[in-house]
């Protein structure tokens, strides 16, 4: 498990790191705001990611009801914020917001619900193992985020936002069985 866990935080910081590296270059081509986001949200994805570590170890223990009393409790609280924030025009910010109090608050939850504390233990053979098999569920898990990103920027720019809000709401309304 901390091998595990130090891979996801080192690869976390990588990409972390290479969204702020491309924010930054973004900003003369799609303006400040755009960079902004791109360079915060990357930061907020390792946090993500370090939740997804604990919320394995979780899966693996079967503790699924903290899971879902958590990440019930994070989406509640994580569109009341935004709600309030949009009502009081943060614009795009509203969602930025969603964004990092969802994070913030399923990382500790997590790690509350895990009660797993991190070592600075860190096995070679582990990390091989690790790799090995975590390769193969990379490029497709990244083919589905990036798609899926994608086909709401491209529905946003030609169709609206209106539209892009119900086709978000149908997305997961389908999805819901399966999670």
């Amino acid at each position: 498990i901390p091998t595990a866990f130090w891979m996801t935080i080192c690869l976390g910081l990588i990409l972390a790191v290479a969204g702020s590296i491309l924010g930054v270059g973004l900003i003369p081509a799609s303006g400040k705001t755009m960079g902004t986001l791109i360079v915060l949200l990357s930061w907020f994805n390792l946090l993500s990611m370090i939740s997804s570590a604990y919320g394995a170890i979780l899966n693996r223990e079967l503790v699924y009801s903290s899971m879902a009393m958590t990440q019930t409790a994070g989406n509640l609280l994580s569109f009341g914020v935004a709600v309030i924030l949009a009502f009081n025009n943060w614009g795009i910010w509203s969602l930025f917001a969603r964004e990092a109090v969802w994070n913030v608050f399923v990382l500790g939850g997590y790690a509350w619900a895990s009660g797993y504390r991190l070592t600075l233990r860190f096995d070679m053979d582990a990390a091989r193992w690790i790799w090995k098999f975590g390769w193969k569920l990379f490029g497709n898990r990244t083919g589905d985020v990036l798609f899926e990103r994608f086909d709401k920027l491209m529905i946003g720019n030609f169709l609206g936002t209106p539209i892009l809000g119900q086709y978000s709401i149908a997305y997961r309304l389908a999805l819901v069985g399966h999670q």
